[in-house]
């Protein structure tokens, strides 16, 4: 693999054989981890953070609204860095100005809340203004329209087909053909351009947005676009006044040079974390002298005027753009971060020009190499979404947009291929990436779709990947200035090892008929007093309205009052909690900790006190805090600030498995009373492990820790490996249950419960042989007695079969 790439790709690659170690010097948080979402945000040298922190030890800046040295010298440093800015981009402030921001959207929301769009109804003017976009289009951009239609501006959506076309030209009409909205008619009955002869701020001003380059697939348009759509050559039918340009070049810029003396947009904004990590919560609006005339500032604040009056409406803004638009004190610790950014950029890449070879050659590998996947039976393993077929940098970017596919050719949602990326410690990102109108053009989903989405609870950010078969986003990885040739290397790798199958799948075929009688039986039972910690295994145990007595009633939180899991605190399988039922109290043991016990009742005044609601699974539940003393102990074992909470006796919450099981009572568990898992499953699984990766990672696992990993109730014994999912009800001993769903898993079955630390198996060979979601084990809802309900190690266990 990596003959075949450097032989091919020697001459774009590796800043002439710099990249190691650039690497190895600058980047040490790399040395494990796999970045690929620098769309998102890219990352940052280990020597621009130390110049940027000698510098602010060495220097002292105060505010620029005050007037002694220090403010004087933030002042300068602050147009030093404006000069900084446009020299990147190849221009000067005699036609730009720059205006800071908190990111580029905004910048964008910046043009949309001070571009001057007219009506008819204004008295002067003679025609509607416009407002164009790419469909293929950010959600911020999309955005401006909520303003637009407010002010009765047209709108018209350039779809993905047409803006894909050679050349561009784009219809308008009397009428807006945004989709489900209300058509805003344009009332002009003027045809042709009469605009030369009205004054300048009675001429309509039209505003067209499209992006540099896409967000969702890397694809580049034109930039001949801009002078096109200022000089009104970009529309087949010319309606009055001056068109203005919007191109968003957030995602651009971080990887292509934009030459802003060759072409000329009104607005460009951009976001400084894109382009070298350092610093979030800073971006930029580059405006033209041009595009400033566009602009019609309403509100003043601190700094951006000359004068006002306290009691009368008089206000003089200040005569620089740039100033009239600065509301408060600039964030002018960040704006020095800027010049340290810029520095080491420069330092390490030498030209943008080398960085646009070295990210598109790892792109266009990695493009070929997933097309060439294929299955045992020859279909594609991955559907990649581009137009350019990776031609060449100057058409597309260092983006890869794809879904993966099965054997059968269902696709693989993106929340199983995330869950995975994660245990490879590959960083990616899903989704449609704040870009619906390409993610409904690749995908194929229709408005209609869209709507029906949304109402079945799928949102933006959310692990709903699958609906009626069709996937609801993708898979983008993205590439920045010091990705190697060893992180397309590893991801193609994951790839391969977790979703393309050498031989068919059997695992889901129909499972064979019922075990013969009483050979099923309970083998063993455990409990988890605390969610997230030790298991507490029992030889028998009692039932309440909840499940298991004192199963999941505690949970621990971080100072913010957020539940802390296993994926995110490893050390928590060290903590053993043990029920002592006679003597009424919890215990928690952890190495070289002393023991903590702790009252299991509690008494009327702690119920009704130090109420707080941490979150499960997004929605908040009532608890009821432990103390400081426990807080104290936790906090020494975890080297974090936590405290324990305990579900709230007083109220009761309900399990959102199912609707079907809502009334039912739930502790702190994410989704069910119980989860049991068979013997001959966890069987099953570690022989697959063994002879798909005979070679691979292990990590000693055994049916005993398999158990650990998966934190079952019950452990059945004396069924066919995955029997156990077509049951539609079970009774274990006197005690009848209802199946409700195999139980999805997440990465904490990665946690190695011995060590604390992760690794690749289970979750990459249950993936492979599984599936969807990666399901082991089944949900269960107890059905509720007017007896005593007790579970016994070795309790009979009779399924119901929904197949028979």
């Amino acid at each position: 693999m990596a003959e075949d790439f450097y032989s091919r790709y020697s001459m774009d690659y590796g800043y002439e054989g710099c990249i190691a170690a650039m690497r190895e010097k600058e980047f040490p948080n790399l040395n494990e981890a796999v970045y690929l979402d620098h769309t998102g945000a890219t990352l940052y040298a280990k020597s621009q953070l130390q110049s940027y922190h000698d510098d602010l030890l060495k220097n002292m800046y105060g505010n620029p609204h005050s007037s002694c040295l220090s403010s004087e010298k933030t002042s300068y440093m602050i147009d030093d860095v404006r000069h900084e800015i446009l020299s990147f981009f190849n221009t000067t402030s005699d036609d730009y100005h720059v205006l800071f921001t908190f990111n580029a959207t905004h910048g964008i929301k910046l043009v949309a809340e001070n571009f001057k769009f007219h009506t008819v109804n204004d008295s002067t003017i003679m025609s509607n203004s416009w407002f164009v976009y790419l469909q293929d289009s950010h959600t911020s951009v999309a955005g401006i329209r909520a303003v637009a239609l407010e002010k009765g501006v047209n709108i018209r959506i350039v779809d993905y087909k047409e803006s894909s076309q050679e050349t561009l030209s784009v219809t308008l009409q009397n009428k807006s053909n945004i989709i489900n909205s209300t058509v805003i008619n344009n009332h002009s009955s003027i045809n042709g351009d009469v605009s030369e002869n009205l004054p300048s701020d009675n001429i309509p001003k039209n505003l067209f947005a499209f992006p540099a380059m896409s967000n969702f697939s890397g694809h580049k348009y034109p930039m001949e676009w801009i002078s096109s759509a200022q000089n009104k050559g970009l529309f087949s039918n010319e309606f009055p006044g001056k068109w203005f340009v919007l191109l968003d070049a957030a995602s651009f810029v971080s990887t292509s040079e934009l030459d802003l003396s060759s072409y000329h947009p009104d607005f460009v904004p951009i976001s400084f974390y894109k382009l070298f990590g350092f610093p979030t919560g800073l971006g930029a609006l580059l405006v033209s002298v041009r595009g400033g005339e566009a602009l019609r500032k309403t509100y003043f604040g601190g700094g951006s005027v000359s004068a006002y009056s306290s009691d009368t409406d008089f206000h003089a803004f200040k005569p620089s753009l740039q100033d009239r638009h600065k509301d408060g004190t600039p964030p002018f610790l960040e704006i020095l971060a800027v010049r340290h950014g810029f520095q080491s950029l420069r330092k390490l890449t030498t030209s943008m020009d080398l960085v646009t070879k070295h990210t598109f050659c790892l792109a266009h590998y990695v493009y070929n190499k997933l097309n060439e996947l294929r299955h045992f039976n020859e279909r594609n393993v991955c559907e990649c979404y581009c137009d350019t077929e990776y031609k060449s940098s100057s058409v597309q970017g260092p983006i890869v947009n794809f879904n993966v596919l099965r054997s059968d050719g269902n696709y693989v949602g993106y929340a199983e291929v995330s869950k995975l990326a994660i245990i490879y410690h590959i960083h990616l990102r899903t989704g449609c990436f704040c870009n619906v109108g390409a993610c409904q053009y690749f995908l194929r989903l229709s408005t209609p779709q869209l709507h029906k989405h949304f109402e079945a609870g799928h949102v933006c950010g959310d692990s709903i990947d699958i609906i009626d078969g069709q996937p609801t986003g993708s898979i983008r990885i993205s590439f920045g200035y010091m990705s190697d040739f060893s992180d397309a290397e590893k991801f193609l790798n994951f790839i391969k090892d977790c979703f393309v199958e050498q031989v068919g799948n059997t695992c889901n075929e129909t499972i064979r008929s019922c075990a013969a009688e009483n050979n099923c039986h309970l083998k063993r039972l455990f409990i988890y007093p605390v969610k997230s910690c030790a298991a507490f295994e029992v030889e028998e145990w009692d039932l309440n309205e909840k499940g298991l007595c004192y199963d999941r009633e505690w949970l621990i939180v971080n100072e913010s009052g957020s539940f802390i899991s296993q994926k995110r605190q490893p050390r928590l399988c060290f903590i053993k909690p043990y029920i002592g039922l006679k003597e009424n109290v919890l215990r928690l043991q952890a190495p070289e900790m002393p023991e903590l016990v702790l009252p299991l009742r509690m008494s009327t005044g702690e119920m009704n006190s130090l109420i707080i609601q941490p979150r499960i699974c997004g929605a908040k539940v009532s608890g009821i805090d432990c103390g400081d003393v426990v807080s104290k102990w936790l906090t020494s074992f975890l080297k974090q600030k936590c405290r324990l909470i305990r579900q709230n006796p007083n109220v009761i919450r309900r399990n959102n498995l199912n609707e079907d099981y809502f009334s039912q009572a739930l502790s702190l568990a994410n989704n069910s009373q119980l989860v049991y898992i068979t013997e001959a499953s966890c069987l099953d699984l570690l022989d697959n492990i063994k002879s798909l990766f005979p070679n691979g990672e292990t990590c000693e696992l055994t049916v005993e820790t398999l158990i650990q990993r998966f934190r079952p109730n019950l452990v059945i014994s004396g069924v066919d490996a995955y029997e156990e999912e077509f049951w539609s009800s079970v009774t274990i001993g006197n005690c009848e249950f209802q199946c409700c769903g195999v139980c999805f898993r997440c990465q904490m079955i990665s946690v190695d419960p011995q060590s604390g630390e992760r690794s690749k198996e289970p979750m990459r060979t249950l993936a492979k042989l599984r599936g969807s979601k990666i399901p082991f084990g089944v949900h269960l809802q107890q059905i509720l007695s007017e007896t005593k309900m007790q579970l016994r190690v070795g309790d009979v266990v009779a399924g119901q079969n929904e197949l028979t």
